[in-house]
Parts: structure tokens; C-alpha cells; sequence
């Protein structure tokens, strides 16, 4: 399997990167992310920050 981080786009229209496995969104750190995937908690560049740091964990 391979970690990789993506562009993805949620139902609702949230879009985000997130650290994927073979192109799927990895669940625990989507939730993670979308909770700060809110106008008002932070830029785009905090979460792709946050991301890529959690990116090595994987």
C-alpha cells in the first residue's frame, strides 16, 4: 500500500487534501482534517501543513 496526500472533494463540497492509501481517503486523518476545514479555523495552508505532517505517521 502506499500513503500519499491528495486533493479530495467530500460530499457536502469540502475540498481538502488528506492523506490517501492507493487513492482512497484514509479515514482517521479526514476526520481529523475536516474538523479544521471550516471558514474560521484556520487557512488552507494550516491544514495542508497539518497534512503533511501527519503524512510521515502513515
Amino acid at each position: 500500500m502506499l500513503a500519499t496526500l491528495e486533493w479530495v472533494t467530500m460530499p457536502e463540497g469540502m475540498r481538502f487534501r488528506t492523506i490517501c492509501w492507493n487513492g482512497v481517503p484514509w479515514i482517521e486523518p479526514t476526520q481529523f482534517l475536516m474538523r479544521y476545514n471550516h471558514i474560521g479555523m484556520g487557512s488552507s495552508r494550516t491544514l495542508d501543513t497539518y497534512a503533511k505532517r501527519l503524512l510521515p505517521f502513515c
